[in-house]
Parts: structure tokens; sequence; C-alpha cells
């Protein structure tokens, strides 16, 4: 599978997400709305062609994209 293209704020979140953090607090973190979180997390399951949040952390982490 190749990587897909990602934004340096892709790369946060999905960073956030591999460490446990809840949508709402990724969002007060990185000064975004709750909306804006989860839109972004949903544009990043479909990047990595995952199901879930869950599964999408493992793709990103088995691409090099969490370290």
């Amino acid at each position: 599978m190749l990587n897909p293209p990602l934004m340096p704020l892709e790369i946060k979140i999905l960073n956030q997400l591999a460490q446990g953090y809840t949508q709402l607090k990724i969002a007060k973190d990185l000064n975004m709305t709750y909306n804006q979180c989860i839109g972004i997390t949903k544009n990043l399951r479909k990047k990595f062609k995952a199901e879930n949040t869950t599964v999408c952390v493992v793709r990103a982490y088995n691409q090099g994209f969490i370290k």
C-alpha cells in the first residue's frame, strides 16, 4: 500500500490518536473545533482505507507516520 499524502496537522492528530487521546482533547490541544477534528479523522480513515479509527492508526504506524 502506498503512503497517502498527509498534511502536518493530520500527522499530529494521528500521533495523538495513537496515544489514546479523545477527539475532544485533540481538538482542544490543537485549537480547533470538535467538528473539525471529527472531519479530519474521517478523512484520515478514507486515506488509509480503514473501517475505523483504530485500523487507521495501525496502518499509519505501519507506514511510518507514527513514531
